[in-house]
């Protein structure tokens, strides 16, 4: 029952439509099966195929050489590859040689920068295999401003802080060391102002655990001392203090702060693991574009001071990129235009060594010095440090070729390739190549038609020729297995022909399928239904005439023979048993009397063609008035949008037959009589009179096909099945959309209302776990109705006031979910509130999967979640 929310006196249905992929598993337990006989081939053809193969070799070259290949496969050479590892100073090449020409499968100089990411499979680092990470030292102190009042001595091991409790060395440096005496002795470093200067000095600390760095700056406020009424300032350090000197020169001191962020640049092609380290030709790309400001910034007034300080040669190269003002003030030109432009070390650039440590402070400059109004605004940034190092290893190389990726006119068994070795050691480690070969090419056996489900009388046998379904391109000879799991049946197959035996006394339904083989592959039928009845009478099936066979024993010798049969029937054959001998009556000896008119047989399957017309027809008609989505009335589904020709076939067709009868008529081969002898057998009767002394007759015949009208309502449907004739146990089936077979119902709707019909076999066609058909047998049949539901929701919760409703739901196909508000909870327009309003109910998120439907929070509205308004309208979640 459909669950509407009642608002404002108009109801709305939420509908959420999840589209639900399903995991196909292919139900391997019915394709297994046993083969006795070995297939013969016969007919195949030969034709080229390439295989690859891998030679070891494991040669290393530290001068240029020869090596003679000997191909553990030899053939036709179509390509060639190396692999193994280089150093990544000087150049290697390897060419093979072939007739006098040399090609080239190698050459270390075009392993540039992408081919190397494409390529290499890894670096040898030996002195680095199996070293956790270091840690560089760290400044701990929470100050960065001294008071140098005379002498200040600090020891820096209070101020720097190694996590790898790593010895530290440091190192002091100040811009301008003719103002002041700097002393460093291990960690103690005692500066002195002997020139009695009161101004402020910038200081760079530096600490090195050997592999990397920290750099600080500290600011130092020299007092000058004053020998009248002088007042010393004792026992003040590590303090930071604000000082506005009387002579600004060429600082101001300000509250805005610049938070430096030196980081690896990622996601480029350099220095791919964004850790520092490369090969002494490979470059580290660093940048401070992430850095932060607290202000307004005009990015026109910025520079950034970048130091690469070598540790072996503890020595520091300084360059400036950015504005030329902003980097005058450290006493340097700008390299780049841009404060903010990537900066590129590698090895040997600003005396880069193998180990090195580059830092990077921000400085903003805005200042004005002339006469009228000078003002200066500078701002610096901390230092911050990253390590940059570098060293002569191995780059591994794997498959690659130059000029030998696809080769021409090489078919000989060795080779002799030509190593070139400068300044650089070569390891040869493998030769991966193609060779191709003539072999012998086979067809798979295909499937060329499904087999039919099958109907076998009880204690009967069923024959089946295998090679009308199955075709094999090579003309091979095909042998035939079959899936033998299968209860109360038994298959013997004798030179194709399938003879399928049910067990005496069995009845009931089995499914099954075959399979063909040439001994090397194989091909599988589809699932087909064998079902195993009662009676002479076929299972009556939706879409399928009614094939009914009578024998007739005769006691007595009469000329004539009266036979009734139903009036719908048509297609009649009659065999004969005369005197133990079987054969055919011909049509001359039939007379057929079909409501009080004698007819021949010709006249009488005519006219039932045209009633079987006429049938479809009106079937067809009725299927469009009522917008049907499928209409079955041929043993297949005319789907909607095929009705309409279908109508046009078939209006074609009854024009035909129609003029063929008038032809015969006018003719005279009709007679139209009505025999006075047959005037027993009723107008509304069929009979059958047969001019021929007999022993026993075998009447074949078929009555009419009952026909289905499909109806769709979003996954459910109706089935509306239409017979003229009131058969018993008719089969009926029908498609529907894949579903979990818990999720299926199957209901006969009756006068007194819908009753769930559980006699349903559940079908999975496509052998992936999942039911896409139904069959069901109904006991009797005139006009029945019959529907189909598949929940594909079905969810009952009862959230808390005030908390969130969280519903969890298992979901295949298409449905809809319906939220019931009850006790005068509400929903309403929520984003274009009205103070009139309440709002109970605040949808918050629809998931499936990791799919995002909707998220409030993240304003994620998918087009798949909409809301339906009584007069089917959409509505966004949006737009209320």
């Amino acid at each position: 029952m459909s669950k509407k929310i009642n608002i404002f006196h108009r109801e709305i249905e939420v509908k959420v439509l999840l589209e639900v992929l399903a995991i196909h598993i292919l139900l391997a337990l019915i394709l297994t099966g046993a083969y006795v006989l070995e297939p013969i081939i016969t007919g195949l053809v030969t034709g080229a195929e390439q295989f690859n193969y891998v030679d070891k070799v494991d040669i290393e070259f530290n001068e240029s050489g020869e090596y003679i290949w000997n191909l553990e496969n030899p053939g036709k050479l179509k390509a060639i590859r190396a692999s193994g590892t280089v150093e990544n100073e000087g150049s290697a090449k390897i060419y093979i040689e072939n007739d006098g020409i040399k090609h080239l499968i190698f050459d270390s100089d075009k392993l540039n920068e992408k081919e190397i990411l494409d390529k290499i499979t890894g670096f040898v680092v030996a002195e680095n295999k199996g070293k956790e990470p270091n840690r560089p030292p760290t400044w701990s102190s929470n100050g960065s401003v001294f008071i140098v009042n005379g002498t200040l001595t600090m020891d820096l091991d209070n101020y720097f802080n190694d996590k790898d409790n790593d010895v530290l060395t440091y190192a002091a440096s100040e811009l301008n060391t003719n103002d002041l005496e700097i002393l460093l002795e291990n960690s103690i470093l005692t500066i002195n102002n002997k020139n009695n200067i009161g101004s402020n000095r910038t200081l760079h600390l530096t600490a090195s655990d050997n592999e990397t760095s920290k750099k600080k700056g500290i600011t130092l406020i020299l007092i000058e001392k004053i020998m009248i009424n002088e007042t010393p300032i004792e026992n003040i350090t590590n303090q930071t203090i604000n000082i506005t000197p009387t002579n600004i020169t060429n600082e101001t001191i300000i509250n805005k702060s610049i938070n430096i962020n030196l980081e690896y640049k990622v996601r480029t092609n350099y220095d791919v693991d964004d850790n520092g380290i490369e090969t002494t030709t490979g470059l580290v790309d660093l940048t401070v574009e992430s850095s932060r400001f607290n202000w307004d910034v005009k990015e026109e007034n910025l520079c950034t001071r970048w130091e690469t300080y070598s540790v072996e040669n503890e020595e520091s190269t300084f360059v400036c990129y950015g504005n030329s003002d902003c980097c005058a003030l450290v006493n340097l030109a700008p390299m780049r235009a841009n404060w903010n432009e990537v900066f590129y070390s590698y090895y040997g650039l600003y005396g880069a060594t193998l180990n090195n440590v580059i830092s990077a402070q921000l400085i903003y400059a805005d200042y004005e010095l002339s006469i009228d109004e000078p003002y200066v605004e500078v701002v610096y940034s901390d230092w911050a440090n990253l390590s940059a190092m570098y060293y002569t290893g191995l780059i591994a190389f794997d498959n690659i070729c130059v000029e030998t990726c696809t080769l021409f006119d090489f078919n000989e068994t060795s080779y002799k390739l030509i190593v070139e070795v400068n300044n650089t050691k070569l390891n040869l480690n493998g030769i991966d190549y193609i060779i191709e070969k003539e072999v012998l090419i086979n067809n798979e056996p295909i499937l060329i038609k499904n087999i039919s489900n099958i109907t076998i009388i009880k204690n009967k046998n069923y024959t089946i020729d295998l090679s009308g379904y199955f075709f094999d391109g090579d003309n091979d000879t095909l042998l035939y297995d079959y899936y033998k799991d299968v209860e109360n049946i038994s298959v013997y197959i004798d030179n194709g022909l399938a003879t399928i035996v049910p067990d005496v006394g069995f009845t009931g339904t089995r499914f099954m399928f075959f399979k063909a083989n040439d001994s090397l592959l194989s091909a599988v039928s589809n699932v087909f239904k064998v079902e195993v009845i009662e009676s002479g009478v076929s299972r009556v099936e939706l879409g399928k005439p009614v094939k009914w066979v009578e024998t007739i024993s005769i006691n007595k010798t009469n000329e004539t023979i009266k036979v009734s049969i139903p009036i719908t029937a048509s297609n009649i054959t009659l065999q004969a048993s005369i005197n133990n001998t079987i054969k055919t009556v011909s049509n001359e000896k039939i007379k057929i009397i079909d409501k009080g008119k004698e007819k021949s047989k010709g006249e009488f399957e005519k006219g039932k063609e045209l009633e079987k017309v006429k049938r479809k027809i009106n079937i067809l008609k009725d299927a469009k008035n009522e917008n049907a989505e499928k209409a079955i009335i041929e043993g297949k589904g005319i789907r909607k949008d095929g009705i309409d020709e279908k109508l046009q076939e078939l209006k074609i067709e009854e024009g035909e037959l129609k003029r063929e009868l008038s032809s015969e008529i006018g003719l005279g081969l009709i007679s139209g009589a009505v025999i006075a002898e047959v005037s027993e057998i009723a107008l509304n009767e069929t009979a059958i009179v047969i001019n021929e002394t007999v022993d026993e007759i075998t009447l074949e015949y078929y009555t009419e096909t009952p026909y289905a009208i499909e109806k769709e309502f979003g996954n459910n449907k109706q089935i509306k099945i239409i017979s003229e004739t009131s058969y018993e146990n008719v089969l009926s089936f029908t498609d529907i959309v894949e579903s979990n077979k818990d999720n299926i119902r199957l209901y006969w709707v009756k006068d007194t209302g819908k009753e769930l019909f559980e006699n349903v076999d559940y079908i999975d066609t496509n052998l992936n776990g999942l039911i896409d058909r139904i069959e069901w047998v109904i006991p009797h049949l005139s006009n029945q109705t019959f529907e189909v539901e598949i929940t594909v929701l079905n969810v009952q919760s009862f959230p808390t006031v005030g908390g969130n409703w969280t519903v969890r739901f298992n979901a295949t196909g298409t449905g809809n979910l319906t939220i019931l508000a009850i006790n005068s909870t509400t929903y309403s327009e929520l984003n274009d509130d009205g103070s009139l309003t309440a709002d109970d109910l605040v949808p918050l998120s629809l998931s499936c999967n990791s799919f995002e439907y909707f998220d409030k929070e993240n304003l994620i509205e998918n087009d798949d979640f909409y809301i339906i308004l009584e007069n089917n309208s959409k509505t966004k979640y949006s737009d209320t």
